[in-house]
């Protein structure tokens, strides 16, 4: 009984021609770009759909998103993305900007600095940089 609950519990590997194929899905259906460096996130996030659908395989679960119904795609494309936001979030980001960036350009003529906040949600992440 252990055995099979630790095996329920036990991760499924990625290879890289399932992510590629992945990323291709979710580029395809949203517009979200998944490089390489994403493999360990989408491995780990889509490990817990494998799960509750019973799948052992990457390929099950790909071949499952490209035949099923939209809802498979997307459970797939909320578990991927991050569907968190908050003020300093990642607060190593706004470190660095404070820290490397700002003093960087400072002293530039009085130019006017934009920063492009991409996918902000409510508002935290472009209010951050504002105050940072």
């Amino acid at each position: 009984m252990l055995t099979t609950a630790m095996e329920s519990l036990s991760t499924v590997d990625l290879a890289d021609a399932q992510l590629e194929r992945i990323s291709l899905l979710v580029k395809e259906l949203a517009g979200i770009h998944l490089d390489s460096g994403k493999k360990d996130l989408v491995k780990a996030r889509l490990n817990k759909r494998l799960r509750k659908l019973g799948m052992r395989s990457f390929d099950q679960y790909i071949d499952y998103v490209e035949r099923a119904p939209e809802a498979e795609s997307t459970a797939m494309l909320d578990a991927i993305s991050t569907n968190l936001t908050s003020f300093f979030r990642e607060s190593n980001h706004f470190d660095y900007l404070a820290d490397r960036v700002l003093p960087a350009i400072a002293g530039r003529g009085g130019r006017r600095l934009r920063i492009w906040s991409a996918g902000c949600s409510t508002g935290e992440e472009p209010y951050s940089i504002g105050i940072t």
